[in-house]
């Protein structure tokens, strides 16, 4: 059984809320620094989606994975 692409949703999802962290912490570190603007403001709100979408990917990859177990085993 090839789960090479679940394997890969893992890892680009992975890699998508790293990108996305450490977007969303140099835009925290900008309003910390007073460049309030409503770039660093909004796009912190979609940051946070982002991650959320990311997360979301992966806890249905973990269930698809769980499932596959059952089935298999």
């Amino acid at each position: 059984m090839n789960i090479e692409p679940i394997n890969s949703v893992f890892t680009d999802s992975m890699r998508g809320i790293d990108t996305v962290t450490a977007r969303f912490e140099e835009r925290a570190r900008e309003i910390a620094r007073g460049e309030i603007d409503p770039e660093n403001v909004g796009g912190m709100v979609e940051d946070r989606r982002e991650f959320e979408t990311d997360l979301a990917t992966i806890r249905v990859a973990d269930q698809m994975i769980g499932t596959l177990l059952d089935v298999v085993a």
